[in-house]
């Protein structure tokens, strides 16, 4: 999951990672949330194209899309096949 601090991405953490640790040790709870983030996941425009956002894709969960507006979307791999399928069911009713 991403971790965004004033329209930034400053990393992400991997769930399963911190559910080890907080388990683990009872003295995680008090540490704060920078001490366990990992690299951010990749920036791109809103406009990048397809088989650049399936490249990036390849190699990581997600990517954070800037939008027009400044702000920031995340957009999963889950979330480019939703598209993908959609679009092409809109293709098939011409």
């Amino acid at each position: 999951m991403p971790v965004v601090a004033e329209g930034n991405c400053l990393g992400r953490l991997d769930e399963a990672r911190l559910l080890q640790t907080l388990l683990a040790n009872a003295e995680a709870w008090n540490h704060n949330v920078v001490e366990f983030m990992e690299r951010p996941f990749p920036e791109v425009a809103e406009d990048t194209p397809l088989l650049r956002l399936a490249e990036l894709l390849g190699g990581d969960q997600a990517v954070m899309v800037r939008r027009a507006d400044a702000s920031l979307a995340i957009l999963t791999k889950a979330d480019l096949i939703f598209t993908l399928l959609k679009a092409e069911r809109g293709n098939q009713g011409r």
